[in-house]
């Protein structure tokens, strides 16, 4: 004879991160913890921006959390065949999975961030993007209460070089003027180009001069200016934008070049003075200096 099973009387609730299972209750609490967690990002800079888009850091995504009781645990690491990869499980204290992820990093990724690296970086880099796509899952909306994307930024790190791309094409960003603004070069079917573009993080006039760290300001400046093109050449811009440097004889006084000087001057470049909307050369006055003065290049 087949014995009739009770009935289950008992309701046995569904564990969740905020120990209740009821909807405003949760709403409230996820609510308060993204006004705390806010603050801390923004003060210790917990973010990367990527078009126009504040994307968490993994330290933020572990603080995150730990408010929320939930950990990063590393389950395996492995080689692969041009890196590494790994897979981390974000883990209540009581060892319940609430989320995982397995992620990579290898030489040749299109950054090129990681051509030369060891393999102890790379392996570290796996386990970074796994544990913060392993903390997304179970927090992703809480990030987004406190004003953030869910998408931490170990997962958009490859963008922040080279791999910028428009958003609404998904195309990689060329460089314009001169290094300074990335654009897009999708051509539209009416024949236009989009028009979506963005100052390029990585420009520097130093970089495109090609100026080593640790040189003189005076050289950096000179660097900077040819790199430039300035209309007309160095001694122009001195003319125009520096005549105190231009000693008795005509030559630069380069001992006069403080770093703060030299750095002014760069911004004027950066922000692109043009020789055309200046009137005629005018005469400079006569610098006083006891010391002999450099040749202009």
């Amino acid at each position: 004879m087949t014995q009739a099973l009770a009935p289950i009387t008992e309701v046995i609730p569904v564990p969740t991160l905020f120990g209740t299972d009821d909807p405003e209750r949760i709403v409230f609490l996820a609510t308060a913890r993204s006004k705390a967690l806010a603050p801390i990002i923004e003060r210790e800079k917990l973010y990367v921006i990527i078009n126009d888009r504040k994307h968490v850091r993994i330290e933020g995504w572990t603080f995150l959390g730990s408010m929320s009781g939930v950990f990063a645990v590393p389950v395996w690491t492995r080689p692969i065949a041009d890196g590494w990869e790994a897979r981390v499980e974000a883990r209540t204290l009581s060892g319940i999975v609430v989320g995982a992820a397995e992620a990579q990093c290898e030489h040749s990724e299109e950054s090129g961030n990681w051509t030369s690296k060891d393999d102890y970086a790379l392996r570290s880099m796996a386990q970074t993007r796994a544990a913060s796509k392993a903390l997304r899952l179970p927090l992703g909306f809480i990030m987004v209460l406190s004003g953030y994307e869910a998408t931490p930024a170990e997962e958009m790190a490859d963008d922040t070089k080279e791999g910028l791309r428009c958003p609404q094409h998904n195309r990689k960003l060329r460089e314009w003027s001169g290094g300074k603004v990335l654009k897009c070069t999708k051509k539209l079917t009416d024949g236009t180009y989009c028009t979506y573009e963005i100052a390029n993080p990585d420009y520097s006039i130093d970089k495109q001069a090609g100026a080593p760290p640790g040189i003189t300001p005076a050289a950096r400046l000179q660097a900077a200016v040819a790199a430039a093109n300035y209309p007309g050449g160095f001694r122009e811009f001195l003319l125009w934008h520096a005549p105190e440097l231009i000693g008795p004889g005509g030559g630069f006084l380069a001992a006069k070049v403080t770093a703060e000087r030299a750095q002014a001057l760069i911004d004027l470049l950066v922000d692109g003075v043009l020789k055309e909307d200046e009137p005629e050369s005018p005469t400079p006055e006569p610098a006083s200096d006891s010391g002999s003065p450099a040749p202009l290049l």
